[in-house]
């Protein structure tokens, strides 16, 4: 039995579980994390094989206890041995060169090497995508696979001969912060989940049994917003991509099929997207936040308003001094009404007429959580956390509710509302005072608390399931989900 540790490779006899013989300790410049061990037969004798990040592959004889640094040339990380064609090859992940990465310093793309560890031939090498952090090697019949995993909690499986892709991928779970929307899909509540490491791939996981749905939608960008609504008595998901071809893309969630043309007219930071009715016409907003055409750091916030799927750009509403920030979806006199939120202002659209309505400040710093909306008191009402406070507008007037939400020492970072019981509730996180709160919204007062989970949480929503009100919050790479009781 082999074990590395940071500098040495030790041997051991598992019977006894004492060291046998010297170790292989490596040389005193280069301190190394030694996570990889191979035993194979060369040239009729036996020998491990350990990558590392600066001496290459070391080949050490476990016989004369030599060791031969850089035995196969190049950074190599997780690695196996297979058997290719009648002969021992290693199998490796080529960690050299310039790979791009996404903002999260996840590899968006792997090579994957093909070496005959005897004479240091190079047999073949191929890519697949994402960051590969794992990988395994089998038969499947007569032909020699691959099988990897990665950060974005896809495993993979190829034809080694070949590089060519066996199966299609099988997902797990988004990677990263997870953040997610509520939807209704076949008459049982959803949740459209995206994690940051990965997010061309939002994941469809059924509330009730809180499994993955079938495989997930592949997107061509990145996607920095999404919702869902629905359209012809579909389920569909509305994503917006920007840093890729920056258009706002709509899909069944039952087929995972396209619906309609992307829809163009966005060249920067889709910070929101809607779907909805007015007139007997469906219409997709979207919220978007351009870099000022004079070249300066500052950007252009408007809302655009499409007809789809014609995909027919109506409205084009500029936002003055700023940008569009986030977006909302309200109805106030039976009309769809956008409601976008900056640092400092709330603003609202008519979206069927395709004008803005009303304009009033809101006390929000930059760092606060998401604007979420409730409807209590026959009028829709915006809750707004500012610091350790939330405030409450009311957005039919502009005016805010004089009972702000008091309680948390620290900055709140998320807010969910719902109905539970009948009553109109909201739940605030903060994981710097590691609360988190229920109150009544009609009286201001807390009702109760919720026992929080050990990872952070980066967003909070509310669903129902079978007449219960539940609480959704999307963390470490999970889904946490709370039993609020009955909704009505």
């Amino acid at each position: 039995m082999l074990t590395g540790e940071a500098d040495a490779v030790i041997a051991w006899d598992p019977v006894s579980g004492n060291p046998v013989g010297k170790p292989l300790t490596l040389q005193d410049e280069f301190i190394q994390d030694i996570t990889t061990i191979r035993t194979t037969t060369i040239g009729g004798r036996p020998v491990a094989l350990i990558p590392t990040a600066d001496l290459g592959v070391i080949r050490w004889d476990l016989v004369t206890r030599e060791a031969t640094y850089h035995s196969l040339r190049g950074r190599f990380g997780p690695s196996s041995l297979a058997v290719l064609n009648g002969r021992t090859v290693f199998v490796s992940v080529e960690t050299a060169g310039a790979i791009p990465t996404d903002p999260y310093g996840s590899r968006l793309r792997s090579s994957i090497a093909v070496i005959d560890p005897a004479t240091g031939e190079r047999v073949s090498s191929f890519e697949i995508p994402g960051h590969v952090t794992s990988l395994a090697v089998g038969d499947l019949g007569d032909r020699p696979m691959i099988v990897t995993g990665g950060r974005d909690n896809t495993v993979r499986a190829y034809d080694l001969a070949t590089g060519r892709e066996s199966a299609p991928p099988a997902t797990g779970g988004p990677n990263g912060d997870i953040y997610g929307v509520n939807g209704e899909l076949h008459g049982r509540p959803i949740v459209v989940a995206q994690g940051n490491s990965d997010d061309r791939f939002p994941n469809v996981w059924d509330l009730g049994s809180g499994r993955p749905l079938d495989a997930p939608v592949r997107l061509p960008g990145h996607i920095t917003s999404f919702a869902t609504g629905d359209y012809g008595g579909r389920a569909v998901l509305v994503a917006g991509i920007g840093f890729g071809d920056f258009s706002i893309r709509i899909f069944d969630l039952a087929s995972r099929m396209p619906i309609g043309e992307p829809l163009i007219g966005s060249d920067g930071f889709v910070n929101g997207v809607a779907l909805t009715e007015a007139d007997r016409r469906t219409l997709v907003v979207g919220a978007v936040d351009e870099d000022d055409a004079a070249g300066d750091s500052s950007s252009r916030g408007a809302v655009r308003i499409w007809d789809f799927p014609s995909g027919a750009l109506l409205h084009d509403l500029a936002v003055r001094n700023g940008p569009a920030g986030q977006l909302a979806l309200i109805r106030l006199a039976d009309r769809p009404v956008a409601v976008t939120f900056s640092a400092t202002r709330a603003r609202l659209w008519d979206v069927g007429a395709g004008k803005r309505m009303a304009s009033f400040r809101i006390a929000k710093t930059e760092h606060s959580a998401p604007v979420k909306i409730a409807l209590f008191d026959c009028t829709a009402v915006a809750i707004v956390a500012t610091g350790r406070t939330v405030e409450l507008y009311d957005l039919a007037t502009g005016k805010q509710v004089e009972r702000p939400l008091l309680g948390h020492s620290k900055q709140v970072n998320s807010i969910a509302s719902g109905r539970v019981a009948g009553v109109p509730i909201a739940v605030t996180y903060s994981p710097q005072d590691r609360s988190m709160r229920v109150w009544d919204l009609t009286t201001s007062r807390q009702i109760g608390t919720l026992q929080r989970p050990s990872r952070y949480l980066s967003s909070l929503s509310m669903s129902y399931l079978d007449g219960r009100a539940v609480l959704v919050g999307g963390g470490r790479e999970a889904l946490w989900t709370w039993d609020l009781g009955p909704a009505a």
